[in-house]
This record gives C-alpha cells, structure tokens and sequence, in this order.
C-alpha cells in the first residue's frame, strides 16, 4: 500500500490523534507530529477530523447525561464523508505500559498497603478515594485500591465498576483485571469482568487498554468506544457503544440488546438471592432485547416472562425456573 494513500494517511492521523489526547506525547514526537503535518495538507485535514471528534465526544460525555454522548456521537458520525477506523495505540507505548503493569501486579499481591472494598449481590456504593477520583462498584464487586505518591492502582477481582478518574499527569490510573489492563491520566470509563473476559467502555477521555495475558501493544480508546478482551482468545473486538446501556445499572436496570437468553440469565443472576435458570436449553438462544429491573426480582422475572411467552416454576432449592409456555 502507498505511504500517501488515504488509508495509510488515515491509520497514522489515528494513530497520532490517540498519542496527542492520551496526555503523555513527548516533545520528540510532537516534533515529528508537526513534520508529518506539514508534508501533506491530507494529513492535517485527517489528524483534524480525529481530534475533532474525540475531543467534542469528550465533552458531551457529561458525567450526569450518558444519553448527551449517544446523540453527539451519532451527529458527528453522520458528518464523516468515511468511515473512520478505531484509533490504535503506536507500537512504541507497548513496553512502558508492560513495565507499569508488571509493577501493579506486584504491589497487589498479597500485601497490607492496599484497600478492599466490596459489595454484596444486589448491593450498589461508591467509593471516593483521596485524590478525587470515584469508583461506582456494581453488585457482587471486589476491588483493591493503592492509592500513594507515586502511582494510582485499581485491580477488579470481579464484578463491575464506573471510574470518574481526576486528573493527575503525575500519575497515570491503572486498572487491572485477570484479562485486561488499562492506564488513563483522568477519564471516565466503565469496567466489566465478565466471564471469560473483560469490557472497558470509555465514556469521556481516553483509556489505553491492553491485553494481560499476551502483552501486545495496548488499543487506545476514545469516548464512545469499547473493547472485549476474552481469555483464551488473541481478538481485540473494538466496537461503539450505547453509553445509556452500559451505565444502566446505575439506574436500576440491566440493559440487554439483542442478547441471547442464556447471558441475560447469567447477567440477571448478578443481583438476585434467588437463581435463575432456563429450564429448557432450546430457550438458550433466544434473543432477548430490553431493560429489567434489577432491583426487584419478582418484576424482573415476570418482564422477562412476559417478553418471550414463558412460564416460571419456583423450587424448593431457591430457584426460578423458565420453561416455554406450552
């Protein structure tokens, strides 16, 4: 491919865009950004075109209004003569963030300096550490914290978590999970451990994310963007998000689109006493599409019966049945 073709222009406007808003771009690079700049004036237009975007992005992700973000982005997308392609971290940023996370693995063993903060299922709190940042900890969440001087460290044992990271150059915010790692200068992110895998969606900001497991060159994420790291899976699915969606939890709801029944249990089954279980596996794959209420399971249950024409059976071994209403 031709270093001046469109596609190339635009893989480097990206990969330079994501450099400039992660906050950390040294003066070297910034040199050769200007250069790049000035010998083509496609290259400004694109490197133009990204910045706009993750910057007026940044801005509609208002902290109180997820749904500002939804609209915003669909403007700005609708702008765009192409499509543009998910920004990507530089190769260079690959072993600087290896050495931070290594380090974060080892100050979160088995040691007194951190903090453990927890909720139990059904249960929501946040926590406001020193430095101004809030974690928002979703049911069934385990964290530790290391918060000093010199480094700001998170590690998700499970569950779920939103982070309204403050601001500090100094020190970068790690977070890391048994899948993901990600690194941020302040942003707004959610965290999910999910079985098998973990998702970080970026509401406002950027969040550099990497892969735990395989070291590879971490994927860095504008607002409005998420990506799924699996275990056991070398694919990096980047993908735009509904932010209305994924902080639904905080309004007492599990939002699913176009999931199949089976995960919808197993997410359900996060925040209730009593489990839920499909009672029949051809139910499993049924698409299920909706909000519930994760606050009262009695409603829940009967939304989601009602949804897809199915019936309940309570046992005595605390669980919910689903069956197919025959």
């Amino acid at each position: 491919m031709f270093e001046n073709s469109n596609d190339v222009i635009d893989d480097k406007a990206a990969a330079w865009a994501a450099r400039t808003m992660s906050g950390s771009i040294t003066q070297e690079e910034e040199r050769a950004l200007e250069a790049w700049l000035l010998a083509d004036q496609r290259h400004r237009i694109a490197y133009e075109e990204y910045m706009h975007i993750s910057e007026r992005a940044t801005i509609a992700a208002d902290i109180t209004a997820e749904e500002s973000l939804e609209k915003e982005l669909e403007n700005l997308a609708s702008k765009q003569s192409v499509q543009r392609k998910w920004f990507v971290a530089v190769p260079a940023l690959a072993a600087s963030f290896a050495a931070v996370a290594f380090l974060v693995s080892i100050v979160l063993g088995p040691t007194d300096t951190y903090s453990t903060y927890v909720t139990a299922r059904g249960e929501s709190k946040n926590i406001d550490l020193a430095d101004g940042t809030v974690i928002a900890l979703n049911t069934n969440t385990e964290i530790q914290v290391l918060l000093d001087s010199k480094q700001r460290s998170v590690h998700l044992v499970k569950g779920e978590a939103l982070f309204d990271v403050a601001r500090d150059p100094k020190r970068r915010f790690v977070v890391t999970s048994e899948t993901a790692q990600t690194s941020v200068l302040g942003t707004r992110f959610n965290f999910y451990e999910k079985p098998g895998g973990t998702v970080v969606s970026v509401l406002s900001g950027v969040v550099e994310v990497s892969d735990a497991e395989r070291g590879a060159p971490p994927v860095t994420l504008i607002a409005g963007q998420e990506i799924a790291i699996r275990a056991n899976d070398s694919r990096r699915e980047v993908r735009q998000f509904r932010p209305d969606t994924v902080t639904s939890w905080r309004r007492g709801l599990a939002f699913h689109e176009n999931e199949p029944l089976s995960k919808v249990v197993a997410d359900l089954n996060r925040y209730f006493q009593s489990e839920l279980v499909v009672g029949d596996t051809a139910l499993n794959d049924i698409p299920v599409t909706g909000g519930f209420d994760v606050t009262d399971q009695a409603v829940a249950i009967e939304s989601l019966a009602i949804a897809l024409s199915l019936r309940t059976e309570h046992t005595n071994s605390n669980q919910v049945v689903l069956y197919p209403n025959e």
